[in-house]
């Protein structure tokens, strides 16, 4: 109510607009049109938006520029979609322990940039160049997140956890993962860590009866 009386706009975070229209819109162009075309198309955006002087019509017409752009594309909005929610679980946090350490990057798009031009492989190659610590750093998280994935799937199908605290659980996890987006970053992944720590002893549980199973006699 404090933003609606002093802009004229009803809205509590900017976030909800930049998401939509400078990061899905602007990614989905360069995904469909291209590098070249759809930075030419995000301009041209950003130009009638430019233009636009009163933030409540301004707010308005992003929202409703957002939304066309996505409605417009949307089997490769879709697709775009899914790569992120699973990106979501596999984010090493590049992006934030560059910022936590202050390090300062010249001409660098980020790893976001780099898979929607270029995919898992173009990723890779992108994590090569790091420095060697934050390779190392980066890989160890991966590794990480790739054990919560497994955990969180293993605690789905474990029988003795009532069914209504998994459902509860899992839709809490995947409605995160759902608003996410196509960004998928690490950092939205803070709010559900807890949750997926959650599911490690059930994992831990099976691991070690399957080992006690091995070592018994024939």
């Amino acid at each position: 109510f404090y933003n609606y009386h002093t802009t004229g706009s009803f809205h509590y975070s900017s976030i909800k607009e930049m998401a939509m229209l400078g990061n899905n819109g602007a990614f989905l162009f360069v995904k469909v049109y291209g590098e070249e075309e759809g930075t030419k198309k995000i301009i041209e955006v950003n130009k009638h938006l430019d233009s636009i002087k009163d933030f409540s019509n301004l707010i308005r017409e992003e929202d409703r520029m957002g939304y066309e752009i996505v409605l417009s594309h949307k089997y490769e909005y879709m697709k775009f979609h899914v790569a992120g929610m699973m990106n979501f679980f596999l984010d090493p946090g590049r992006f934030d322990i560059y910022n936590f350490l202050g390090i300062k990057e010249a001409n660098n798009s980020g790893l976001l940039y780099t898979f929607i031009k270029d995919g898992y492989s173009g990723v890779l190659k992108f994590i090569f160049r790091q420095p060697a610590g934050i390779i190392v750093y980066l890989f160890v998280v991966f590794i990480v997140n790739i054990f919560l994935m497994i955990s969180l799937i293993n605690f789905i199908f474990v029988k003795k956890v009532n069914a209504v605290l998994k459902i509860f659980l899992f839709s809490l996890i995947l409605y995160l993962c759902l608003f996410s987006g196509p960004l998928g970053t690490m950092r939205y992944k803070v709010h559900i860590i807890p949750l997926l720590l959650f599911t490690i002893p059930f994992l831990w549980e099976k691991i070690r009866t399957r080992l006690k199973k091995q070592k018994l006699p024939s």
